[in-house]
């Protein structure tokens, strides 16, 4: 758990953006390695990713390509 979640920090963390990560009733800040652990998100577990501000359409692609390709 804390690879992906510490790859997916990594990836919107300089961005100008708010990025929030849903699974189940859990919401995590997409920049905090430690809240999205606290997701309890495993392999298969479905997420919704919302992203606020100027690079969040970045944000929102880098995430993307990422969840296609590495989980």
């Amino acid at each position: 758990h804390a690879r992906p979640a510490g790859d997916i920090a990594s990836l919107v963390k300089g961005l100008d953006c708010n990025v929030q990560v849903r699974c189940g009733d859990k919401t995590a800040d997409g920049k905090s390695v430690i809240q999205l652990m606290k997701l309890g998100a495993v392999k298969g577990s479905e997420l919704e990713v919302k992203a606020e501000g100027q690079e969040a359409g970045k944000a929102i692609a880098c995430l993307q390509q990422f969840m296609r390709s590495k989980l």
